[in-house]
């Protein structure tokens, strides 16, 4: 797991410099933060799963497209989870807003939380079968327990 963690960070890392640097360029281009953010944030998760996919996730068997499917669900609740981080970082320090960099330490910030959610994410639902397979064996353990309750209470 630890070589798996390294490797999502470089390859986190690169998609995250790809994405900071496109937030950057579109913010000074004119585009409103916002849209700035969400189009560097795709521009990001397409560079992240394709790395993860090809060098780093490989036990899991099901077709590309079914992984990049679930890749983007989590992505996306990692995309909230940017915005709203980078926004509530603007709004809680207002010393952040005044700085001459502050949009870009706030989305940086957030990029950097978010990283922690997108490997436990990744390696455990989109690259290990999927959010379907989570949520079969949730209910396979839970009724394995249920069933191992009802043999003790007796």
């Amino acid at each position: 797991m630890i070589n798996q963690f390294i490797l999502y960070v470089l390859f986190a890392g690169t998609a995250a410099a790809s994405n900071i640097g496109l937030r950057w360029f579109l913010s000074h281009i004119g585009l409103q933060f916002w849209l700035s953010i969400c189009l560097a944030y795709l521009t990001g998760m397409f560079i992240n799963f394709s790395l993860n996919k090809f060098f780093n996730f490989k036990q899991d068997n099901r077709k590309t497209i079914f992984q990049a499917q679930t890749f983007f669900i989590l992505a996306v609740i990692g995309l909230i989870f940017t915005e709203a981080i980078s926004h509530l970082i603007l709004i809680q320090f207002v010393a952040v807003q005044d700085y001459l960099y502050g949009k870009d330490l706030a989305h940086i910030a957030a990029v950097g939380m978010v990283m922690i959610y997108s490997f436990l994410a990744h390696r455990y639902i989109t690259f290990n079968g999927g959010i379907r397979y989570r949520i079969q064996q949730f209910h396979l353990n839970r009724s394995k327990i249920k069933k191992t309750s009802q043999f003790s209470n007796k």
